[in-house]
């Protein structure tokens, strides 16, 4: 999703994780927590990883046509599907299923994989800890340390959410989509979602996602990497 693509009223979203982002890169670079002299063959390696999710990205629309009333070729291609045993339920269950790579790709792929590829080994000493084990979360929580202002991820990307899909269990039921990181289930730790609430989320973490490639890309241009 490109800034022109943003829907208007995710666009103070998108300044704000662009602004933030921006402020963290250089504070980033001032405390010489970068890698400098990357490769045109890395860079290039990491923006196949961004072609995917745009990919997915894609598909997601796609499928979306499939739910869309206004859409007057929608019956038809239900109707073809379903000819093909594939019934309302599998499309749902296709399309939720879809949503939740997008949205875990957002924040995993786009956002956590490319600033760790970014970060230098100052960065990790500092964390204490190894690029490998370094999460969305545990990511967040030194960047919030190093620049309070990266707090505005918070508002981008729904970890609980994230930290269910990954590492918990979620479930699809009577329209809403039920979630939990609790492996005994307790009482108050199964959340749930509408469908549309998970797509606002699923949407929130690609305008988070793509407004920190935006920022980047300022820094890439400016020579920021260079050695």
């Amino acid at each position: 999703m490109h800034e022109s693509q943003v829907p208007p009223p995710l666009g103070p979203l998108y300044n704000e994780v662009f602004k933030a982002s921006q402020g963290m890169l250089t504070e980033l670079n001032r405390r010489n927590y970068l890698r400098k002299g990357l490769s045109h063959g890395d860079r290039q390696k990491l923006k196949n990883v961004w072609e995917m999710t745009r990919f997915i990205g894609q598909t997601l629309n796609y499928l979306y046509t499939l739910f869309d009333p206004k859409n007057p070729s929608r019956q038809s291609k239900v109707t073809a599907l379903n000819a093909a045993s594939m019934t309302n339920d599998h499309l749902t269950s296709l399309w939720v299923q879809s949503m939740l790579v997008y949205f875990l790709t957002n924040i995993e792929s786009i956002f956590r994989f490319t600033l760790v590829f970014f970060l230098g080994t100052e960065f990790f000493k500092n964390a204490r800890s190894q690029p490998k084990y370094m999460t969305a979360s545990r990511l967040l929580d030194n960047l919030r340390k190093i620049y309070p202002q990266a707090k505005v991820f918070d508002k981008a990307y729904n970890l609980k959410l994230r930290n269910s899909i990954a590492h918990g269990a979620f479930w699809f039921d009577s329209g809403e989509l039920y979630f939990t990181s609790d492996p005994h289930l307790l009482p108050g730790t199964v959340q749930h979602l509408s469908l549309v609430d998970l797509m606002k989320d699923s949407m929130k973490a690609n305008v988070g996602a793509m407004a920190f490639i935006a920022a980047l890309d300022d820094e890439i241009n400016k020579g920021t990497f260079h050695p």
